[in-house]
């Protein structure tokens, strides 16, 4: 029996354009994933705005940004209103009154969970929803599939216009390793510390990279008994409650030196050449870089369609399909001499290009990815020593000559 996914009706309602929808109970069981108590059918308790202790619902559309408008139990169909709420009530709306598996929350995230099927050993998992590899964690998701992130709702709070969470994860990851260094800590204590502080990191890094990319994060908000900072080590969090937040979050500052970040719910940041001064004089090294090769990348549609066609609309590194994310890289860059030769060209995934023009991730004259250093502890690892795909045609292999000369920078 498929388990109930709630929260797939509130992120249904804030992907609407519209301000007023009427939708059948039919297409709210194929939304949720499955049938709707008998009670939705035929009382309008059921469907109120207000919540109570035998009616929990309300939340999923009301942190959406909806109310409840009618419901037509002889056509069996409710209508929902867009509302403008203050941000005290959209606060507690948030509060999830439903708990729902990690599991279901990233499938309708967009998340594959595809790894959860399988034991560490390689075994098929027993009770794949419950499999402790990953059920535990704080995030999820990657750069190509976007982060979800794993929040209390008694962290959320209200600054200014604005409903945001702040923290440092690295802060805590640093205090949990030191704390397993102390010799007073029990080893049980030690080995859940030290658990705890690989997701902390990995929280980190995914809060750093959606920064670096504005890109939107997924958020799962959760209610329940949970420890505080310093008590992290000593045991776990109960999650009473749980839900998938409709609206995306964005990260609108991260401290390089701390790891402190700021979470806005549903705010866009500014683009990346947005927020670099004219100047130039207070950029990071990593803005100049990444805005150099954005100017490089302009005016090259033929040149991309050369390569698309090519390497028949695949990644020649990652094997990646979504043509979206398919980016012309030049092996000799502009700044030697302007090339649109395909032999000078390979296909890559947006963020695979970044790092290649970036000279984090070479190809050496063996058609082979080769990671710089820092890379290899990083989720790209598994890409050391892969070999490229090959162009369709022979006579569209990458010229081999320019790619031994870029690999000549590769970091010893």
């Amino acid at each position: 029996m498929k388990e109930k996914k709630y929260s797939a009706l509130g992120r249904h309602l804030a992907g609407l354009r519209a301000d007023f929808v009427t939708i059948s109970f039919a297409e709210i069981e194929e939304i949720i994933g499955d049938t709707l108590p008998a009670s939705a059918h035929k009382h309008q308790a059921w469907w109120s705005n207000q919540t109570t202790n035998t009616h929990n619902w309300a939340h999923l559309w009301q942190s959406a940004g909806w109310r409840q408008e009618s419901v037509n139990f002889d056509r069996q169909e409710v209508s929902f209103k867009r509302q403008s709420a203050s941000l005290l009530s959209t606060l507690a709306s948030l509060a999830p009154k439903t708990k729902e598996t990690i599991y279901d929350l990233l499938n309708v995230a967009g998340i594959s969970t595809q790894k959860w099927h399988q034991k560490a050993n390689g075994d098929v998992a027993g009770a794949i929803k419950a499999n402790g590899r990953y059920c535990y964690n704080w995030s999820f998701g990657s750069l190509h599939e976007k982060y979800v992130l794993c929040l209390w709702h008694d962290d959320l709070r209200i600054e200014e216009n604005d409903i945001v969470t702040s923290e440092s994860m690295r802060g805590l990851r640093d205090f949990l390793r030191e704390d397993a260094r102390n010799p007073e800590t029990s080893e049980s204590q030690r080995i859940r510390g030290l658990i705890q502080a690989v997701r902390a990191d990995e929280f980190d890094q995914a809060v750093k990279e959606s920064y670096d990319r504005r890109m939107p994060i997924s958020v799962i908000i959760a209610r329940g008994d949970r420890h505080d900072r310093e008590r992290q080590g000593e045991g776990s969090s109960h999650v009473q409650f749980r839900a998938l937040d409709p609206i995306p979050w964005y990260v609108h500052n991260y401290n390089e030196d701390n790891g402190e970040y700021l979470l806005v719910r549903g705010s866009e940041p500014k683009g990346l050449l947005d927020s670099i001064s004219s100047d130039g004089n207070d950029m990071d090294t990593w803005k100049q870089d990444v805005l150099g090769v954005i100017k490089l990348r302009q005016g090259q549609t033929e040149f991309r369609n050369k390569l698309l066609a090519a390497y028949r609309k695949q990644c020649a590194v990652t094997k990646c399909r979504v043509e979206g994310l398919l980016e012309a890289a030049h092996i000799r860059p502009h700044s030697e001499a302007v090339n649109y030769d395909v032999t000078n060209g390979l296909l890559l995934r947006a963020d695979i290009h970044t790092l290649f023009d970036l000279k984090l991730l070479f190809i050496d004259s063996q058609l082979k990815v080769r990671l710089a250093p820092e890379l290899l502890a990083s989720e790209y690892k598994q890409l050391e020593g892969r070999e490229i795909v090959h162009p369709h045609s022979p006579s569209e292999m990458p010229n081999r000559d320019a790619l031994q000369a870029r690999f000549k920078e590769f970091p010893k």
